[in-house]
C-alpha cells in the first residue's frame, strides 16, 4: 500500500488532484463557467484527498490486506463514498 495512509503525501496529493482537474474539465465543459468549474475541482480535491486517507490509515492501524474480508469492505465504502460525492455534485449542478 506503501505511504497512502499518511496524511500529507505526495502520492495521495497527486491522486486527489487528477479527481479534482477531471471533475473541473467537466464541470466546465457542462456549464461553461470557469468559477464553478475550479470550485468543484477544489472540492473534489480535498474530498477525494480525505476519503482515501481515512480508509488508507483504517487499513494500515489494523494491519487488514487483501485476504481480509474487512479490507473490501473499507475498499466497498471509500468508493460508494466516492461515487455519493458525484452524486451530490450532480444534484448541485442541476439545481
Amino acid at each position: 500500500m506503501g505511504a497512502k495512509h499518511v496524511y500529507i503525501n505526495r502520492a495521495n496529493l497527486v491522486h486527489a488532484g487528477h479527481h479534482g482537474w477531471l471533475s473541473g474539465v467537466v464541470v466546465l465543459i457542462v456549464t461553461q463557467q470557469l468559477s464553478l468549474a475550479i470550485l468543484i475541482a477544489l472540492a473534489d480535491w480535498v474530498i477525494h484527498l480525505h476519503i482515501d486517507w481515512v480508509k488508507a490509515s483504517t487499513v494500515y492501524k489494523k494491519n487488514w490486506t487483501i485476504a481480509d474480508r474487512s479490507f473490501w469492505w473499507a475498499f466497498g465504502f471509500d468508493q460508494l463514498l466516492h461515487q455519493i460525492t458525484y452524486l451530490i455534485f450532480t444534484a448541485l449542478l442541476l439545481v
